[in-house]
Parts: structure tokens; C-alpha cells; sequence
């Protein structure tokens, strides 16, 4: 087994010696190529190649506890699939901590050598082909993400619970005024998520269905995006959308807040600053 891990090699023998048994892979785990891929702060992810086929392994963390339904995310995912926005999902383990995809080769647009204006259509396509798509999926429940986030924080500050009860006050009233803007979102649209602007895209573990804006601004926070650029983003969706370039403006910098405070609490959840 040619292999770059650091999951532990029996714990890693034990997951493909799981997979042979159910027929994803059809070799025995000395044969199996395995390559450790960019992994988040919580979950690995790994290339597998035998003689026969190559897929994507998903490790999933045990401590990981956000409210995420990883056999309805694996059902949309086939649907998606089908509408080639997806790659093919291919296993789930019982626990859900083990998930296979088909390999989709990632050498595919060059983003990183992309100019920012390539950068900033790119990413406005892919956001306005997901969220028109229709499928149907249940509504992101982000304040229960928050509410998982809040309890691993540690004596959490006065300013920092106010601001908790105004967040959620300001969710309410986007779920309220907004229901008509909620379509199918990533919610984790990084630019090396995205195989083309009309798809696939990788890494739906957050899709759901969700306020565009908050989609829209989600992707420029996650993409490093400053305001200028967020603007530019606004201005190329709206375009390719039909809608008032100033009300996306204007709903994306409403909704950027309640982006930032998501990443914060993760982050402060992890114990990353």
C-alpha cells in the first residue's frame, strides 16, 4: 500500500479492509495507492487508485458534531449527480464517518492562475447554475450549527452573547422576509470547488436549501474576497440572475454579518484565532 496518511496504518487498513467488503474497492489494501489530500480542520479526505478504478475517501471526525444528515446530503448528492453538478456518491459508512465519491480529476481550470475578474465570473456562474437548479432539499439549520459552535466556547464574553441574540434575531427575520431568495446553496463554494461553472462542483457536506445572499457572501468570505470584489461578485450574479445588481448588492451586505459571525464561532469553537 503506497501511501501518504495520517490517519494511523491499522486504522487506515481497517477502513479499506470496510470498503473491499462492500465492493468499493475490489483489491486487497497493499494494493490500494493512496495519496492524502488538502483535508479541513476536522476531516480527511484521501485519493484511492487500484488497477480497476480511482475514488475519493471522506474520513469523517468523531468529534465532529454539527446537525449535518450526511444520508440526506449522500441522497442529494445522487440527485445532483445526475444533473452533473456532483460527482457520484458511491458509499456511506453505517456510523457515517466513512463516504466514497467517484474521482473526478481536480486538475481542471487552472483557477489558481486565473485573473481575478476570471476568478470573480467563474464563481458568480457556479453560484447562479446551483441555485437554479431544482432540487429540492430541507432548509440549512444554522442556528442549530451556531448553538453546537456556542457550547464548545469557554466562558464566552457579554458582547460576545449579546451579539449571539441579535444574530439570531437577524436569521429570524431573513427567514421571515426573505423566503422567496432561498434556493439550493453550497454553502462552501471555494473556487477549487468547482470543476466548471456549469459543474460539477465538490464538497456539498453543507448543501441545503438557503438565502442566495447569504450563499453569495458566504463564497466571498470563504475565497478571501474584500468589498470591491464582493460588489463585482453582486454585480456578475444579478446579471446572470435577472435581478437588481443594487437589491443583491444590498441584501449580500446585509447578510455578510451573520457570515462572519458563522466563521467566528467555528473558529472560536475549534480554538482557531
Amino acid at each position: 500500500m503506497k501511501t501518504n496518511i495520517s490517519l494511523g496504518s491499522k486504522v487506515f487498513k481497517q477502513i479499506l479492509h470496510q470498503l473491499r467488503l462492500h465492493d468499493v474497492i475490489e483489491c486487497k489494501t497493499n494494493e490500494v495507492e493512496t495519496t492524502l489530500l488538502n483535508s479541513g480542520a476536522l476531516n480527511q479526505a484521501f485519493k484511492l487508485k487500484t488497477t480497476q478504478k480511482t475514488i475519493l475517501l471522506k474520513v469523517f471526525s468523531d468529534i465532529e458534531s454539527v446537525p449535518v444528515d450526511r444520508t440526506g446530503i449522500f441522497k442529494l448528492q445522487e440527485e445532483l449527480a445526475i444533473l452533473g453538478l456532483a460527482p457520484k456518491p458511491i458509499y456511506l459508512s453505517q456510523n457515517k464517518r466513512i463516504y466514497c465519491e467517484e474521482w473526478l480529476s481536480r486538475a481542471h481550470t487552472g483557477s489558481n492562475k486565473l485573473d481575478l475578474s476570471n476568478k470573480i465570473d467563474m464563481l458568480a456562474e457556479s453560484l447562479h447554475n446551483i441555485h437554479s437548479s431544482f432540487v429540492s432539499v430541507p432548509v440549512l439549520p444554522l442556528l442549530q450549527h451556531w448553538e453546537v459552535y456556542w457550547q464548545q466556547i469557554d466562558s464566552p464574553s457579554d458582547d460576545l452573547c449579546a451579539q449571539y441574540k441579535q444574530m439570531k434575531l437577524t436569521w429570524q427575520d431573513l427567514l421571515k422576509h426573505h423566503e422567496s431568495d432561498f434556493v439550493l446553496c453550497h454553502n462552501d463554494l471555494h473556487l477549487d470547488h468547482v470543476v466548471s461553472p456549469q459543474g460539477p462542483f465538490y464538497d456539498w457536506e453543507y448543501a441545503a436549501k438557503g438565502c442566495r445572499y447569504f450563499d453569495i457572501a458566504n463564497c466571498a468570505s470563504i475565497n478571501d474576497f474584500d468589498d470591491k470584489t464582493l460588489i463585482e461578485l453582486c454585480h456578475s450574479y444579478a446579471h446572470l440572475s435577472n435581478l437588481k445588481a443594487s437589491q443583491v448588492e444590498q441584501n449580500v451586505f446585509r447578510v455578510k454579518d451573520v457570515v462572519a459571525f458563522t466563521n467566528y464561532l467555528w473558529h472560536q469553537s475549534l480554538g482557531i484565532e
